[in-house]
């Protein structure tokens, strides 16, 4: 009976660790230019690069990819940047500029909202200049301080 129940919790401890220590995969990086269409939905407009050279295998997980729209692309859709991703081009949709480096470069027709996930002391202007539409700012664990200037 012992025995049977040493097992029983070995396992179960062996089960634990795997599901804490496993490696997940990172996520991809991809470069948006609308060069079959403005829709997020084709493959063909969807890089590896940002010389926009090297074409995309699969279409980006908008949850955890990062995916940029270069500069002089429309992107029609609702947009998520996440990580390092930036928009610099068009988004005729609503965006999500998720985590603290993703970056607003030019022009969303929608509505705009700023995700911060970790405590940072970066600075980012949060303005409607280029007749761009208001924000909507959200933290998880972080002050936000708005001043005017």
């Amino acid at each position: 009976m012992i025995r049977h129940r040493n097992k029983i919790v070995f396992l179960i401890v062996l089960l634990a660790c795997s599901f804490f220590f496993s490696k997940h995969a990172h996520a991809a990086v991809f470069y948006f230019n609308n060069a079959v269409n403005t829709s997020p939905n084709t493959l063909g407009n969807y890089w590896n690069d940002q010389d926009a050279t090297d074409p995309a295998l699969s279409l980006p997980d908008f949850s955890v990819d990062e995916v940029s729209v270069l500069s002089g692309a429309t992107f029609t859709g609702n947009a998520r940047f996440n990580g390092n991703a930036r928009n610099e081009g068009t988004v005729n949709g609503n965006a999500i500029f998720y985590g603290n480096n993703s970056l607003n470069d030019l022009s969303v027709t929608g509505t705009q909202t700023r995700y911060y996930i970790s405590p940072t002391t970066k600075n980012n202007k949060i303005t409607n200049e280029q007749n761009r539409n208001p924000w909507i700012v959200l933290t998880d664990n972080d002050i936000i301080k708005i001043f005017n200037e």
